[in-house]
C-alpha cells in the first residue's frame, strides 16, 4: 500500500483523469486506490447547474456528472476546476467539493514537496491540499467542501479560493499554466 495515497472520490480522479488524459481504468493511480469504476455514469446536481448559471459561469459536466470549468485570472493565467455532484453529509449539514489540480508529477513526490504544500495548508482560510499518489504518478489537489445551501456569492468565493490556490503553487512549482 502506498504510504501517501489519499481517498479520492470517483467523480474527482474521473475529472483528473480526462484533463491528464490517463486512462482512469488503466491507471496505476484507480487501480492502487481501490476506486470503484471511474467511468460511471452520475446524474449531475442541478444545483450546482443552477448556481453557476445565477453566476454567468460557463461550464460543461462530465460523464460522471462532475461540473468543470475555467476561471480566467487577471494577470494572464486560468486555471480549471470542478464541483463535484456526489455530497456528503454530517448530521443535517450537506456538503460539496471544489477541486483543482495545483502539480502533477511522474513518479512521486520528493519530500519538500509535500512539505511544502502541508505548510500551505496551514496558511489556507479554507480548503487544504490532497495527493492522490501512487508508484507512477502523483496529483497534488487543492480541495474544499462548501455547504450545498450557500449562497450564489459564497459559492463564487470558495470558488476562486480554490482555484487561484491551486494557480499560485501550480505558477510556483512549476511556472506553467497546464491547468
Amino acid at each position: 500500500m502506498n504510504r501517501f495515497l489519499a481517498l479520492a472520490s470517483t467523480a474527482t480522479l474521473a475529472a483528473i483523469a480526462l484533463t491528464l488524459r490517463i486512462n482512469p481504468l488503466q491507471s496505476s493511480l484507480a487501480q492502487s486506490s481501490s476506486i470503484p469504476d471511474a467511468s460511471m455514469e452520475v446524474a449531475a446536481d442541478e444545483r450546482v447547474a443552477q448556481t453557476l448559471e445565477a453566476l454567468d459561469l460557463v461550464y460543461t459536466v462530465e460523464e460522471n456528472g462532475t461540473y468543470r470549468l475555467q476561471l480566467d485570472f487577471e494577470n494572464g493565467r486560468s486555471q480549471i476546476g470542478w464541483i463535484s455532484s456526489e455530497t456528503k453529509t454530517i448530521g443535517s449539514l450537506e456538503l460539496r467539493q471544489i477541486f483543482s489540480p495545483g502539480h502533477y508529477v511522474d513518479g512521486n513526490l520528493s519530500a519538500q514537496m509535500v512539505t511544502r504544500l502541508l505548510q500551505d495548508n496551514a496558511d489556507e482560510k479554507l480548503g487544504a491540499w490532497q495527493l492522490i499518489q501512487d508508484d507512477d504518478q502523483a496529483i497534488a489537489l487543492f480541495a474544499a467542501r462548501m455547504d450545498t445551501n450557500s449562497s450564489a456569492d459564497e459559492f463564487m468565493a470558495a470558488l476562486v479560493t480554490v482555484l487561484k490556490v491551486a494557480d499560485e503553487m501550480e505558477q510556483e512549482l512549476s511556472g506553467s499554466d497546464r491547468f
